[in-house]
């Protein structure tokens, strides 16, 4: 228990932001651009294909490449150096994104 009182030593608190440097550079070279938020689309929309019967599935993969340049042209995406957020409308829907360390997450 006595650890959670102690003060902190300089070497620990050095360490500490160092680590968090470390961490943050890491987070702002991994931070995903818009043209990887076009590969996750693509993909998605490819792997959506796989579950469909073949026929619907097959014209999702031919339709995949035009839909993601549409896609990528409705989407904004808002730089917050370690992470990065997109809104997009697909088909109506409003979609909003989080793209951090090459992953993207759908907040909406």
């Amino acid at each position: 228990m006595k650890w959670l009182i102690q003060k902190p030593t300089k070497d620990q608190i050095i360490k500490r932001i160092l680590l968090l440097w470390i961490i943050s550079i890491g987070l702002v070279l991994s931070n995903p651009t818009k043209s990887d938020f076009s590969d996750y689309v693509e993909h998605e929309i490819e792997k959506q294909s796989d579950n469909e019967n073949f026929i619907v599935g097959g014209l999702m993969n031919l339709f995949s490449k035009p839909t993601t340049f549409v896609i990528e042209s409705n989407t904004q995406r808002v730089d917050l150096w370690i992470l990065s957020v997109y809104g997009t409308s697909i088909l109506g829907e409003e979609a909003v994104f989080i793209g951090v360390c090459g992953t993207f997450f759908k907040v909406r």
